[in-house]
């Protein structure tokens, strides 16, 4: 197995890795309910790949919740890659997105008695399909080549995936430690429609 550089994001964490800083990887773990957003693309001719462990719940309004999550990429993405950012003299420089991958979420569970097991997170993944490129549309700019990818309902039960994104172009997820599926940041029939 080759070992690369990886940034370890917590729960409830954004993190952005512009492709200067050496980090090859962003890495979470304990995926289940949760989802994993992930965007690559180029701020002030500096790729970066951003990973967001979002637990699913929506906070406030839901209408505006994936426009004020975008928000909160764009200031961190800006603040990573321009030291001492001045809003007046970079606003005009526009966050460029390549690719989208949202990876997680998990269906309502129940036992064999009807009795809830898990709570479910299917109503945070309609609204992420429904409502995040066209944010992203809104406020950012889409290259020509870009794509999405969505893999959803991946676990149950007790399980978890540890979800990983790097500058190779590649978004993979792992079951207790073993490499199952790896998803080309390219996928088939994604290409947006803009």
């Amino acid at each position: 197995m080759i070992k690369v550089l990886a940034m370890n994001v917590e729960m409830s964490e954004v993190v952005v890795c512009p492709a200067e800083t050496g980090g090859e990887t962003l890495v979470t773990h304990g995926i289940s309910t949760c989802i994993a957003i992930m965007l690559y693309g180029i701020y002030d001719d500096t790729p970066f790949i951003l990973m967001d462990h979002w637990d699913g719940e929506v906070i406030g309004e839901k209408d505006i919740f994936v426009r004020y999550k975008l928000f909160h990429y764009i200031a961190q993405i800006q603040d990573t890659i321009i030291k001492d950012f001045d809003p007046d003299i970079h606003e005009d420089i526009p966050v460029h997105i390549e690719k989208v991958i949202v990876i997680g979420g998990e269906k309502k569970q129940l036992d064999k008695d009807g009795n809830l097991i898990v709570s479910g997170t299917e109503s945070s993944v309609r609204l992420l399909k429904k409502n995040l490129v066209r944010e992203i549309g809104e406020y950012c700019k889409f290259t020509n080549t870009a794509t999405q990818s969505c893999n959803n309902y991946i676990t149950s039960d007790n399980e978890s995936i540890t979800v990983q994104i790097d500058f190779s172009g590649t978004a993979s997820f792992y079951f207790d430690e073993i490499l199952v599926d790896t998803i080309p940041m390219i996928p088939q029939n994604a290409a947006l429609r803009l």
